[in-house]
């Protein structure tokens, strides 16, 4: 940029970047010039900061000369933007990726079971703790229907629920079922289950049940 400038005006020109506080100082630092010209472009809890153009020769410079340094100003001004929006941006998504990578741990170490289907029942995804509880592989997961899960005397209702969630009716929950495991055995959980949607448009369901078998048999 100075290059670019200092080619055009063909004369030496001085740039720097500072806030107000330096600025005074600089001015004081050069003494009856004339040309120097302050573009400041955000401030913080110090002031405002941006560029300082100093043109060490003292000759008045025209018009075209004085737009040729705005237009160089406002560039950097964009430039500097575009930067601050792409590190606002790059923080933004490290923290959003954070948040999953301890969210994922924190579904994953859980004791509940944590799951989702689409909305035909299909699993699409069970945690650690819903793998050891009914003894399938996560391979075994995707293969899954609630035909395979939910105990026949309950599917109906299972199903009810569903449909209330997706006519938007609202229902008393966590409730009650029995499933089974993969191999056979009875266990009972108390689930709350969520309709997802994807803008504005139901795509399956998220649940969490707890195995409560030991609490019914008591």
């Amino acid at each position: 940029l100075i290059k670019i400038i200092e080619e055009t005006l063909r004369e030496p020109v001085n740039i720097q970047f500072l806030g107000t506080n330096e600025l005074t100082g600089y001015i004081k630092s050069n003494p009856g010039n004339k040309n120097i010209f302050w573009y400041p472009f955000f401030s913080n809890e110090k002031g405002y900061y941006g560029l300082v153009f100093n043109h060490n020769n003292n000759r008045t410079l025209k018009d075209n000369e004085l737009e040729f340094i705005d237009s160089a100003a406002k560039l950097v001004e964009i430039a500097i933007q575009k930067n601050n929006y792409f590190n606002e941006l790059t923080h933004a998504l490290q923290t959003l990726q954070e948040s999953e990578e301890k969210c994922r741990e924190l579904i994953e170490n859980t004791t509940d079971i944590v799951y989702s289907i689409d909305l035909e029942g299909n699993f699409l995804s069970v945690n650690n703790a819903g793998l050891k509880t009914y003894g399938f592989s996560a391979e075994e997961v995707t293969g899954l229907n609630l035909l395979h899960v939910i105990h026949p005397s309950y599917l109906k209702a299972c199903w009810e629920v569903i449909n209330q969630q997706l006519a938007g009716k609202t229902r008393p929950l966590p409730y009650q079922i029995p499933t089974l495991t993969k191999k056979g055995e009875t266990i009972w959980v108390e689930v709350s289950i969520n309709l997802k949607l994807d803008n504005g448009q139901p795509v399956g369901f998220q649940g969490i049940a707890r195995n409560i078998t030991e609490r019914r048999m008591m």
